[in-house]
């Protein structure tokens, strides 16, 4: 038989294999546009709906400061809490723990209605 190609066909089973791939690979696609789009709709409303801009500065830490005192006082219009915005101090400053020595700086964020 040289110079022949021989036709090989699918059974039936091997036929439902791969519909069934097809399908899956489907509907994965379908669920991550989906999921995009929600993602980008709701980061957007977000923007829309928040008249406040994030801002980050420098403050100089005074006797009697504590993490939490400063995220009582930063955190308003975040969103999150004083555990969270705790937490996000001390990963943006590279705090190990909640030591913090007057005299020095620390970077804030804070939320203000004004367009700087």
């Amino acid at each position: 038989m040289k110079g022949k190609s021989r036709k090989r066909t699918l059974s039936p089973s091997d036929c439902r294999a791969v519909k069934f791939l097809i399908s899956t690979a489907a509907i994965l696609c379908l669920c991550a546009i989906f999921t995009t789009i929600n993602l980008l709709n709701s980061q957007a409303e977000e923007q829309k709906s928040s008249p406040y801009h994030k801002y980050y500065t420098s403050i100089q830490i005074q006797d009697g400061d504590s993490l939490w005192s400063i995220a009582e006082k930063y955190r308003t219009h975040s969103g999150k809490s004083s555990a969270e915005y705790v937490f996000d101090l001390k990963k943006m400053n590279s705090l190990s723990d909640d030591t913090i020595h007057a005299g020095h700086y620390l970077t804030v964020y804070y939320y203000d209605s004004a367009v700087k």
